[in-house]
């Protein structure tokens, strides 16, 4: 598995949501949304724009996009959908 693979399950689950449940929300297969989470085919870019929008995340998080060479990146989640991401640039 990929960091985005990773990623994708990793924010279903921590939003309790079931493959089907983001199939609905994002009008493709429960199939195809498994093959995001496998890492057997990647969502094109309206699709992972959604996901991020669904979980309020920004697109680099869900991608996986390091930051350790610009700055300190950190992100917390819990069950109630708030979430915080903090970053600290380098300088």
């Amino acid at each position: 598995m990929n960091s985005l693979s990773e990623n994708l399950k990793f924010f279903r689950v921590q939003n309790n949501l079931k493959q089907s449940d983001l199939a609905v929300k994002l009008n493709i297969t429960q199939r195809a949304y498994s093959f995001y989470e496998t890492g057997r085919s990647e969502p094109k870019i309206d699709i992972l724009l959604k996901i991020a929008e669904l979980y309020r995340i920004p697109l680099d998080v869900l991608v996986g996009r390091k930051y350790d060479n610009m700055c300190n990146m950190n992100y917390v989640t819990n069950n109630n959908q708030n979430s915080t991401i903090s970053i600290t640039m380098r300088g």
